[in-house]
């Protein structure tokens, strides 16, 4: 997902977003993917 698309749903400001992503890519939560679309990591399905 992209930040916008996570702001939209949940009716949020772009920056209250991307403070979200942060946190959650410094917990180990999350990873950008090579289009830079936040990802659940480790990604369900990874081995």
């Amino acid at each position: 997902m992209s930040y916008g698309v996570v702001a939209r749903a949940l009716g949020w400001g772009a920056t209250r977003a991307w403070q979200a992503g942060a946190h959650l890519e410094a917990a180990g939560r999350i990873r950008h993917d090579h289009l830079g679309r936040m990802v659940p990591f480790p990604a369900e399905g990874s081995p």
